[in-house]
Protein backbone atom coordinates (compact mmCIF):
# COMPACT_ATOMS: atom_id res chain seq x y z
CA UNK A 1 0.00 0.00 0.00
CA UNK A 2 1.58 3.64 -0.97
CA UNK A 3 1.11 6.18 1.96
CA UNK A 4 -0.90 9.67 1.71
CA UNK A 5 2.80 11.29 3.62
CA UNK A 6 4.98 9.82 1.10
CA UNK A 7 7.03 7.47 2.41
CA UNK A 8 8.52 4.84 0.49
CA UNK A 9 9.49 1.32 0.56
CA UNK A 10 6.90 0.53 3.30
CA UNK A 11 4.76 -2.52 3.77
CA UNK A 12 1.80 -3.15 5.47
CA UNK A 13 0.23 -6.13 6.72
CA UNK A 14 -3.55 -6.42 7.30
CA UNK A 15 -5.07 -8.82 9.60
CA UNK A 16 -9.43 -8.33 9.01
CA UNK A 17 -11.32 -7.10 12.37
CA UNK A 18 -14.65 -6.28 13.15
CA UNK A 19 -16.60 -4.73 10.91
CA UNK A 20 -18.37 -1.32 10.35
CA UNK A 21 -21.85 -0.70 9.54
CA UNK A 22 -22.34 2.44 7.36
CA UNK A 23 -22.16 3.91 3.47
CA UNK A 24 -22.76 2.71 0.11
CA UNK A 25 -19.33 3.13 -1.43
CA UNK A 26 -17.88 -0.64 -0.17
CA UNK A 27 -17.06 -2.48 2.66
CA UNK A 28 -15.92 -1.21 5.57
CA UNK A 29 -14.08 -2.42 8.67
CA UNK A 30 -11.34 -2.23 11.55
CA UNK A 31 -8.33 -4.27 10.57
CA UNK A 32 -4.67 -4.41 12.83
CA UNK A 33 -1.94 -3.40 10.69
CA UNK A 34 1.81 -4.46 10.30
CA UNK A 35 4.37 -2.04 9.27
CA UNK A 36 7.50 -3.78 7.50
CA UNK A 37 10.43 -1.46 6.02
CA UNK A 38 13.87 -1.66 5.68
CA UNK A 39 13.83 -5.68 6.95
CA UNK A 40 12.15 -4.71 9.90
CA UNK A 41 8.38 -5.16 11.32
CA UNK A 42 6.74 -2.74 13.53
CA UNK A 43 3.00 -3.40 14.63
CA UNK A 44 1.28 0.11 13.93
CA UNK A 45 -2.52 -1.09 15.53
CA UNK A 46 -5.92 -0.75 14.53
CA UNK A 47 -6.90 0.81 11.59
CA UNK A 48 -10.04 1.56 9.12
CA UNK A 49 -9.99 0.26 6.01
CA UNK A 50 -12.68 0.56 3.08
CA UNK A 51 -13.17 -1.80 0.47
CA UNK A 52 -13.54 0.34 -3.10
CA UNK A 53 -14.62 -1.60 -5.57
CA UNK A 54 -14.27 -0.39 -9.57
CA UNK A 55 -16.31 0.88 -11.66
CA UNK A 56 -15.17 4.38 -10.66
CA UNK A 57 -17.71 6.90 -11.71
CA UNK A 58 -16.87 10.11 -12.75
CA UNK A 59 -17.36 11.33 -9.02
CA UNK A 60 -13.30 10.39 -8.01
CA UNK A 61 -13.85 7.39 -5.99
CA UNK A 62 -11.02 5.19 -7.13
CA UNK A 63 -7.96 4.75 -4.64
CA UNK A 64 -5.77 6.86 -6.29
CA UNK A 65 -7.98 10.02 -6.91
CA UNK A 66 -9.19 9.71 -2.95
CA UNK A 67 -5.22 9.92 -2.34
CA UNK A 68 -4.87 12.95 -4.43
CA UNK A 69 -7.59 14.85 -2.85
CA UNK A 70 -6.15 13.75 0.53
CA UNK A 71 -2.89 15.47 -0.58
CA UNK A 72 -5.01 18.56 -1.39
CA UNK A 73 -7.16 18.92 1.50
CA UNK A 74 -3.98 18.42 4.33
CA UNK A 75 -2.15 20.78 2.14
CA UNK A 76 -5.16 23.45 2.66
CA UNK A 77 -4.78 22.96 6.36
CA UNK A 78 -8.20 20.66 6.22
CA UNK A 79 -8.25 18.54 9.22
CA UNK A 80 -7.98 15.06 7.57
CA UNK A 81 -6.99 11.81 9.26
CA UNK A 82 -3.33 11.02 10.59
CA UNK A 83 -2.59 8.77 7.59
CA UNK A 84 -4.17 7.28 4.52
CA UNK A 85 -2.96 4.88 2.22
CA UNK A 86 -4.05 3.21 -0.63
CA UNK A 87 -3.86 0.03 -2.39
CA UNK A 88 -5.84 -1.01 -6.01
CA UNK A 89 -8.84 -1.32 -4.23
CA UNK A 90 -8.78 -0.74 -0.84
CA UNK A 91 -8.24 2.12 0.97
CA UNK A 92 -6.11 2.46 4.78
CA UNK A 93 -6.64 5.38 7.24
CA UNK A 94 -6.01 5.69 11.09
CA UNK A 95 -8.87 4.05 13.35
CA UNK A 96 -10.36 7.64 14.59
CA UNK A 97 -12.14 5.48 16.72
CA UNK A 98 -8.67 4.17 18.81
CA UNK A 99 -10.21 0.44 18.87
CA UNK A 100 -13.49 1.68 19.95
CA UNK A 101 -12.34 3.65 22.61
CA UNK A 102 -13.69 6.94 21.03
CA UNK A 103 -17.52 8.30 19.86
CA UNK A 104 -17.52 8.53 16.00
CA UNK A 105 -20.20 10.19 14.50
CA UNK A 106 -21.05 11.04 10.74
CA UNK A 107 -24.61 10.90 8.50
CA UNK A 108 -23.34 8.07 6.73
CA UNK A 109 -21.22 5.97 9.66
CA UNK A 110 -22.48 5.54 13.61
CA UNK A 111 -19.94 3.85 15.98
CA UNK A 112 -22.50 3.87 19.25
CA UNK A 113 -21.02 1.48 21.64
CA UNK A 114 -20.06 4.40 23.56
CA UNK A 115 -22.24 6.92 23.04
CA UNK A 116 -23.63 7.54 26.34
CA UNK A 117 -20.86 7.40 28.13
CA UNK A 118 -19.00 10.46 25.43
CA UNK A 119 -22.46 12.06 25.07
CA UNK A 120 -22.21 12.65 29.00
CA UNK A 121 -18.03 13.48 28.54
CA UNK A 122 -19.23 16.10 26.24
CA UNK A 123 -22.28 17.77 27.65
CA UNK A 124 -19.53 18.22 31.13
CA UNK A 125 -17.21 20.44 28.74
CA UNK A 126 -19.73 23.48 28.52
CA UNK A 127 -17.20 24.94 26.13
CA UNK A 128 -18.24 21.77 23.66
CA UNK A 129 -20.71 23.04 21.54
CA UNK A 130 -19.12 25.95 20.38
CA UNK A 131 -15.69 24.43 19.78
CA UNK A 132 -17.11 22.09 17.35
CA UNK A 133 -19.41 24.79 15.58
CA UNK A 134 -15.75 26.52 15.13
CA UNK A 135 -14.08 23.59 14.12
CA UNK A 136 -16.92 22.50 11.61
CA UNK A 137 -16.73 26.48 9.69
CA UNK A 138 -13.09 26.08 9.56
CA UNK A 139 -13.13 23.15 7.89
CA UNK A 140 -15.66 23.98 5.40
CA UNK A 141 -13.99 27.63 4.94
CA UNK A 142 -10.38 26.06 4.23
CA UNK A 143 -11.59 23.43 2.27
CA UNK A 144 -13.79 26.06 -0.26
CA UNK A 145 -10.54 28.13 -0.27
CA UNK A 146 -8.90 25.01 -1.91
CA UNK A 147 -11.87 24.49 -4.71
CA UNK A 148 -12.59 21.36 -2.46
CA UNK A 149 -16.77 21.21 -2.07
CA UNK A 150 -17.61 19.41 0.95
CA UNK A 151 -20.90 17.38 1.68
CA UNK A 152 -22.53 16.85 5.17
CA UNK A 153 -21.05 13.05 4.99
CA UNK A 154 -17.65 13.85 4.42
CA UNK A 155 -17.73 15.22 7.68
CA UNK A 156 -16.73 13.34 11.18
CA UNK A 157 -17.26 14.10 14.78
CA UNK A 158 -15.07 12.21 17.24
CA UNK A 159 -15.20 12.81 21.53
CA UNK A 160 -12.54 10.93 23.10
CA UNK A 161 -13.38 9.82 26.70
CA UNK A 162 -12.05 12.91 28.30
CA UNK A 163 -14.78 14.91 26.40
CA UNK A 164 -11.90 16.54 24.12
CA UNK A 165 -13.55 16.39 20.57
CA UNK A 166 -12.18 16.94 16.75
CA UNK A 167 -13.56 17.24 13.76
CA UNK A 168 -12.46 15.67 10.72
CA UNK A 169 -12.73 15.47 6.89
CA UNK A 170 -12.50 11.94 6.96
CA UNK A 171 -14.98 10.36 3.95
CA UNK A 172 -12.97 11.44 0.70
CA UNK A 173 -14.95 10.00 -1.64
CA UNK A 174 -18.22 11.01 -2.82
CA UNK A 175 -19.06 13.79 -0.17
CA UNK A 176 -15.44 15.59 -1.57
CA UNK A 177 -14.99 17.25 -4.98
CA UNK A 178 -12.56 19.25 -6.34
CA UNK A 179 -14.50 22.11 -8.42
CA UNK A 180 -12.13 24.18 -10.92
CA UNK A 181 -15.60 27.14 -12.51
CA UNK A 182 -17.14 28.47 -8.98
CA UNK A 183 -16.43 31.69 -7.44
CA UNK A 184 -14.94 31.19 -3.49
CA UNK A 185 -17.18 32.70 -2.07
CA UNK A 186 -20.34 30.61 -3.68
CA UNK A 187 -17.85 27.56 -2.46
CA UNK A 188 -17.62 28.54 0.70
CA UNK A 189 -21.25 30.05 1.26
CA UNK A 190 -22.16 26.11 -0.41
CA UNK A 191 -19.97 24.46 1.92
CA UNK A 192 -21.01 25.95 5.33
CA UNK A 193 -24.51 25.45 4.08
CA UNK A 194 -23.53 21.50 3.83
CA UNK A 195 -21.49 21.98 7.10
CA UNK A 196 -24.54 23.51 9.46
CA UNK A 197 -26.50 20.18 8.04
CA UNK A 198 -24.11 17.82 9.64
CA UNK A 199 -23.42 20.07 12.83
CA UNK A 200 -27.44 20.15 13.61
CA UNK A 201 -27.24 16.49 13.37
CA UNK A 202 -24.31 15.83 15.45
CA UNK A 203 -25.27 18.21 18.14
CA UNK A 204 -28.76 16.02 18.35
CA UNK A 205 -27.11 13.10 18.73
CA UNK A 206 -25.10 14.69 21.38
CA UNK A 207 -28.04 15.92 23.11
CA UNK A 208 -27.34 19.38 22.95
CA UNK A 209 -30.99 20.84 22.61
CA UNK A 210 -29.80 24.87 21.30
CA UNK A 211 -26.33 24.50 19.90
CA UNK A 212 -24.82 28.34 18.45
CA UNK A 213 -25.40 28.65 15.20
CA UNK A 214 -23.01 27.67 12.65
CA UNK A 215 -23.52 31.02 11.00
CA UNK A 216 -23.45 33.74 13.23
CA UNK A 217 -21.83 37.21 13.04
CA UNK A 218 -18.88 37.05 15.11
CA UNK A 219 -17.94 33.84 12.63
Amino acid sequence: MRSGRGSRGAEVALKMGRPIVGGIEGKKMAAEATVWRNGRTKRAGECFIKESLPPYDDLYRSPAEILIKYIGLKAAGVPVVPTLRISEDQILMTDLSDGGENFIYSTDMYIDSTVKQRRLAFQLEPDNPELVRKKVHEAAEKAARAQYKLELDAYFLVVTPMGEVAVIVGDLGLGVAKVYDKDVEVMIRDNLGSASLFYKKAMKVLGIKDPPPLINQST
